[in-house]
């Protein structure tokens, strides 16, 4: 297993792993969840929007 030293992990990452430990979920569930998710952003976000 390697070890990564603090500066090396993303904050937002350690958090969500941390917070899926506290539900009870393992790390192959984690690993599943973010294989089978798809992050596309819907073409009216990426749309300019005036105010």
């Amino acid at each position: 297993m390697t070890t990564l030293l603090a500066d090396q992990l993303d904050g937002e990452w350690v958090e969500l792993v941390m917070e899926a430990k506290e539900l009870g979920l393992n790390i192959e569930e984690v690993r599943q969840f973010i294989q089978n998710t798809s992050c596309v952003t819907p073409p009216s976000l990426l749309e300019e929007q005036t105010i």
